[in-house]
């Protein structure tokens, strides 16, 4: 396309006009070009325009392409971490399944612990899943603490009956003859009379069952002179009764007063010294101070009784010294009078701590039993609280979760 008046400047050229200007022609030319420059200016903003706009509308697709793709993995997502919900649920219940009677929880326990699974993040923090376990496991460890002390009680008091039984049973393996209970006083008393060369011996050491005596006879007397306070009692010679303490003494000893022609426990039992500080003789008195009547009901009097004498009955073991009348009560056998009896005593008394050490035993081995159940019981509560499901991998889904939520929202 000419500039304006190019025609006209064509023709002035062809017939030599001489009014032909160049200037004039320069001049359109000029703007001729100007406006061809503008024009390709336009041009090329349009191209840029449309290029722009060419790739705006690339670039908006491919947000748009990113923006689905943000929105399919956010749905994926959303389903993993409900399915992820669901499976902490399940291995709630499969957990509580196999370790429920290690780690016990109650049905409203198991109930809130769902109740914050299932919003948890969204209302509901994972210490609230805890709690329950928190509070269950507090209580299983009390328990069982409060049942191991209650067995370490026991154990104790079992292994002091066995050690209490273990030195009796040495006692009585070591003792020559068995004696029967004193006080401290007593025992005491007997020492100082040691101590002081005064001869004594109790009554049960010093005589003998004769052999004719039956074994029922044997049991009578020696009860009733238990009851009696004589079986005990010192035989100490009359020439060094004198000599004892004024103070400090304790016990019984016996005076004395034999009798003749009637019937005694001389006819019963023998004497037995023990040395020649006290002799049969002496020992003799005291047996036939002791004499036998035939009174079977402690309520009937008792003849000779107004002599202030003791007396049994052989068949009943009804008993009289001084004012007073009873009758001794049965016993298995008769235990501390003569060698045999005191042996065959002996030998039970050990019997009977060997059957009560082993009673002991049995019983600490079951209480050793509880307390290793105890302990295991302990750490399996441990490796219960330990192994209970992790918040681990929910949390991560739920973090991805939320990622993917504020990515979308930017690219939205």
């Amino acid at each position: 396309t000419g500039f304006a008046g190019q025609t006209e400047w064509e023709e002035q050229v062809k017939n030599a006009d001489p009014a032909l200007s160049f200037a004039v022609w320069r001049h359109q030319a000029g703007l001729h070009l100007t406006a061809l420059e503008q024009v390709q200016r336009l041009l090329r903003q349009q191209r840029e325009i449309r290029q722009r706009r060419d790739q705006t509308e690339r670039d908006l697709g491919e947000e748009r392409r990113l923006l689905d793709e943000c929105r399919a993995r956010l749905r994926k997502l959303e389903q993993a971490f409900d399915e992820c919900r669901a499976g902490l649920l399940a291995a709630i219940y499969s957990w509580h399944q196999e370790h429920g009677a290690d780690l016990p929880l109650d049905w409203e326990e198991l109930r809130q612990m769902a109740q914050a699974v299932q919003g948890l993040y969204e209302g509901h923090r994972w210490q609230e899943v805890e709690g329950p376990l928190t509070v269950a496991y507090g209580r299983q460890v009390e328990t069982l603490n409060r049942e191991k002390g209650t067995v370490s009680v026991e154990i104790e008091r079992l292994e002091a009956e066995e050690k209490r039984l273990l030195q009796e049973l040495t006692d009585w393996r070591n003792q020559r003859d068995p004696e029967p209970e004193r006080l401290p006083d007593h025992d005491a008393t007997r020492r100082l009379l040691t101590e002081q060369n005064i001869p004594h011996i109790p009554f049960y050491a010093a005589v003998e069952f004769n052999a004719g005596v039956a074994p029922a006879v044997r049991e009578r007397i020696e009860a009733a002179l238990t009851e009696m306070g004589l079986l005990d009692a010192l035989i100490i010679p009359e020439r060094h009764s004198r000599q004892l303490p004024a103070s400090e003494a304790y016990g019984m000893v016996i005076f004395p007063k034999p009798q003749i022609m009637t019937i005694t426990l001389a006819d019963y039992l023998h004497p037995t010294p023990p040395d020649k500080q006290i002799t049969a003789s002496d020992i003799g008195e005291v047996l036939r101070s002791i004499l036998i009547e035939d009174g079977t009901l402690w309520a009937e009097p008792a003849h000779l009784a107004e002599e202030g004498l003791p007396a049994l009955s052989l068949q009943s073991g009804v008993f009289r010294q001084g004012v007073v009348k009873g009758r001794a009560a049965r016993r298995e056998s008769a235990v501390y009078i003569g060698k045999q009896a005191m042996e065959e005593y002996r030998r039970r008394q050990i019997a009977l701590l060997e059957e009560n050490l082993q009673t002991v035993a049995d019983k600490l081995e079951l209480q050793y039993g509880n307390l290793r159940t105890l302990r295991d019981r302990q750490e399996r509560t441990q490796l219960a609280r330990t192994l209970f499901p992790a918040e681990t991998a929910i949390r991560t889904a739920f973090q991805d979760k939320e990622a993917t939520i504020r990515e979308s929202s930017r690219q939205e």
